[in-house]
């Protein structure tokens, strides 16, 4: 399992680079080995505490 950081920093680099937020998510689910957008969620709760998670 990775450290949800990792998914984190994966998330926001595809969100850098223009992908939405569900489609940033969706690779970051693919990269974690899980492929659900609803687990990756959980690996993003640092960045909604921070504001940041780029989700709406």
């Amino acid at each position: 399992m990775a450290h949800p950081g990792v998914g984190a920093e994966w998330y926001q680099e595809r969100i850098q680079k223009g992908r939405s937020p569900y489609q940033a998510r969706k690779e970051v689910a693919k990269l974690l080995g899980h492929g659900r957008d609803d687990v990756t969620h959980i690996y993003l709760a640092s960045l909604k505490k921070k504001g940041g998670d780029g989700d709406g």
